[in-house]
């Protein structure tokens, strides 16, 4: 069998900032589905909370008193918040 091929010959694509921030939501959207109780259909919300999670991680000051690991911040699902 022959081994997988890679474009240029340069072996696997090396990390960058946009795959490891992929990977990161990734990992925190299958928490949330886990804590959800792997319910169907909700993988959408589950990617966009992530994701939400993720960028506002990158944007926080490092003082702010709410920076904690993506894993340790949000037990439930909040899909939108009401501003009233």
């Amino acid at each position: 069998m022959k081994s997988k091929q890679y474009k240029n010959n340069s072996g696997p694509a090396k990390s960058t900032p946009e795959l490891a921030l992929r990977e990161r939501i990734e990992k925190r959207a299958h928490e949330i589905w886990l804590a959800a109780g792997c319910p169907h259909g909700d993988d959408l919300s589950h990617w966009l909370q992530a994701e939400r999670e993720a960028l506002k991680d990158m944007t926080m000051d490092p003082g702010e008193s709410d920076a904690q690991p993506l894993h340790k911040k949000v037990q439930g699902i909040t899909v939108a918040r009401s501003s009233s």
